[in-house]
């Protein structure tokens, strides 16, 4: 998934499904564009693939945890729209009194 495509869910609610059958109700607050990195072409080296640039896409989300401390794991979650995946937590700055729980992504793609 892309950072594009979770902007378009932002304010949604996703389930996040803990042990023992319990779950909480995460809202999207934000996604964070963490930047774009491109590796420099490295075909003329020994053993390099026949690749050019690759670029590296970043961001974050971040979610409310609805006043749950998450601790830092990977959880299956579901969205109504997106469906179900797994996505790996890490707990966030607590947010004019909110706790929040933060989930990184990278893509990667031939430039």
């Amino acid at each position: 998934m892309t950072e594009a495509v979770f902007e378009k869910h932002v304010g949604s609610l996703f389930t996040m499904y803990l042990y023992k059958n319990n779950m909480v109700f995460l809202r999207l607050d934000k996604v964070n564009h963490v930047g774009v990195k491109t590796a420099p072409d490295q075909t003329e080296k020994p053993g390099a693939l026949a690749l050019s640039s690759i670029a590296m896409t970043a961001f974050s989300l971040v979610f409310d945890s609805n006043n749950v401390e998450v601790p830092q794991d990977s959880y299956l979650v579901d969205h109504g729209v997106l469906g179900r995946f797994t996505m790996f937590l890490v707990p966030g700055l607590a947010l004019s009194g909110k706790k929040t729980c933060i989930a990184y992504f990278s893509s990667f793609k031939q430039a």
